[in-house]
């Protein structure tokens, strides 16, 4: 920047001063044009009295100052402060000239923008400057909603989260819409249950959450099980099943897990479970919460009710001389017309990939509804021809809808890579765990997925250890006596 505006001062200076030139004789002192007078060598000027018998006294050349040569030096001295001004503009207004949007146009965009994390990032500025309303902070939030519903993408912008916390201390969010956005934001619960069910016999029915927004503080409660005759009115309240003794162990964090036992003769049934979800208030707490009821003034809750068919068969009967207790039929299928991907019974949503300056993570999230047979997966990424070895857990998918959210972690990738390969492959050591008569037998691959990509610069390892540290002092603060 000083070489620039040094070298721009020096062009300046030269072309001011010129450069000389031939011209009529005239008055060194004062330029008098002296072309009228009698005599060069004698006499004084009329101008300004100058003796022109002194040789100096009379000049016959000119200086022409260069205009070129002064605007280039103003060019290039007001050239590193153009640039400065002008990153420091783009610096303010942000890189999609956020400063320049109005409160209605930001909302607007939220829908229709490809990745609208600026978006929010300014919505928060303006919600703590004072420049958002609360009437427009819950406009946006509705906005997230319908985003989410149309894309089912899943929010993992930490400014959206961070624009929504905000508006939710500030009073903009009333307590239906934080009901309807979490129940938009965590999708379905999954429910799995066996597809027959002895007499007398406890079988276990799980309903879990797929997605990670809001679970910090979510409890689910399984309220009921009963079953009914297929096509006759749901059935009252544990009807033809034995009631668990406790429910506190069937309602959890996350999970909710209620062990019945069949009492209806056999034959195929109806089984309807209802489900209550909620977003407590207060700090997380890893007890279990215990039934809805229980909940003290819970942010939001709502129910979500399953009905699934099961055959219901005899009671089994201990027979000496026989293996109890009996063994668990299990089998991989592998008829291609219970392939779930042919059926389209598992589509893949949204890919996205976060790129840290020392790894990057790696999010798919994908729906299953309709599936002609249970799966249990491990799941695999491959980018570049190269699988990553570690996997990741196993993953259930069996009635209902869910929305799983599968991760990876990997090294930074390469800046062409724009694709990566899921792998599914079955998990037959916890297909056989689950209590599933039979889980889809064949590998699933979804090959050349596109992903959206963030690139962030700073480390997420390190960045994990602040909030590790963070989280500690914390601890300690709360621990501390008084």
């Amino acid at each position: 920047m000083l070489f620039g505006m040094g070298w721009g001062l020096f062009l300046i200076a030269q072309g001011w001063r010129g450069v000389p030139a031939p011209a009529g004789p005239h008055c060194a002192r004062c330029g008098y044009d002296l072309r009228a007078a009698a005599s060069l060598t004698s006499g004084n000027c009329s101008e300004c009295g100058n003796d022109l018998s002194h040789s100096d006294a009379v000049s016959k050349t000119a200086r022409l100052r260069r205009p070129r040569r002064i605007a280039a030096g103003i060019a290039v001295a007001a050239m590193p402060w153009l640039v400065l001004m002008g990153g420091m503009l783009v610096d303010y207004m942000g890189p999609h000239g956020a400063k320049l949007w109005t409160n209605h146009a930001l909302i607007e965009d939220i829908t229709s923008d490809s990745d609208p994390y600026w978006i929010f990032a300014e919505l928060t500025r303006r919600l703590c400057n004072g420049r958002l309303s609360k009437q427009e902070a819950a406009a946006a939030v509705d906005q997230m909603a319908v985003r989410k519903e149309k894309d089912r993408m899943l929010i993992t912008w930490r400014d959206a989260i961070r624009f929504f916390a905000t508006a939710d201390d500030c009073g903009a969010i009333t307590t239906g819409q934080y009901a309807h956005v979490a129940q938009v934001f965590l999708g379905g619960l999954s429910l799995r249950t066996p597809s027959t069910m002895a007499v007398n016999t406890p079988e276990a029915v799980d309903v879990r959450m797929g997605a990670t927004f809001f679970t910090e503080n979510l409890a689910i409660a399984i309220r009921d099980a009963s079953l009914c005759r297929s096509g006759q009115r749901p059935a009252k309240p544990w009807q033809g099943v034995t009631k668990p003794d406790d429910l506190r162990y069937v309602t959890g964090l996350y999970e909710a897990t209620a062990w019945i036992s069949p009492r209806v003769p056999p034959g195929d049934y109806d089984l309807r479970v209802v489900v209550d979800i909620g977003i407590l208030r207060g700090e997380p707490t890893s007890s279990y919460p215990g039934q809805a009821a229980s909940w003290p003034l819970p942010r939001a809750k709502w129910t979500q009710i399953f009905t699934v068919p099961v055959q219901v068969t005899p009671a089994v009967v201990f027979q000496p001389g026989t293996q109890w207790p009996p063994v668990h039929s299990f089998r991989l299928e592998t008829d291609p017309g219970f392939d779930p991907q042919k059926a389209h019974a598992i589509t893949i949503v949204s890919v996205q990939a976060d790129c840290y300056t020392d790894e990057t993570v790696i999010v798919v999230w994908a729906r299953a509804h309709n599936l002609p047979v249970a799966c249990c997966f491990d799941v695999f990424f491959r980018i570049g021809g190269v699988e990553d070895p570690g996997g990741s857990n196993p993953t259930f998918l069996t009635r209902g809808e869910l929305v799983p959210g599968w991760d990876c972690e990997l090294p930074r990738l390469a800046p062409n890579e724009r694709t990566i390969d899921l792998v599914l492959r079955p998990d037959l050591h916890w297909g056989k765990l689950s209590g599933l008569d039979a889980i889809w037998g064949k590998t699933v691959t979804f090959a050349g997925l596109p992903f959206t990509r963030h690139n962030y610069d700073f480390s997420l390892k390190k960045w994990r250890q602040r909030q590790a540290a963070r989280e500690a002092a914390h601890m300690k603060s709360k621990t501390r006596p008084s």
